[in-house]
């Protein structure tokens, strides 16, 4: 599964967002009833780490949530 971060920049001054797309490919091996809450964990590390590289808040979401 295809996770999308992405930050919003500050538009006003002309700096851009940032985004990035991480592949967690395990997401698949997980039984249906575990899965969301393995989703929901991975998207909160995403969100921390990218929080933290990028210095501005994130957005994340699943390729799934995207179609």
């Amino acid at each position: 599964m295809i996770f999308h971060v992405w930050s919003d920049g500050d538009p006003s001054v002309g700096i851009p967002g940032n985004h990035a797309e991480v592949d967690i490919s395990s997401v698949e091996d997980f039984d249906p009833e575990d899965r969301k809450e393995y989703i929901d964990t991975i998207k909160q590390c995403l969100s921390a780490a990218f929080s933290e590289i990028w210095d501005e808040p994130v957005h994340i979401a699943s390729d799934e949530e995207v179609r």
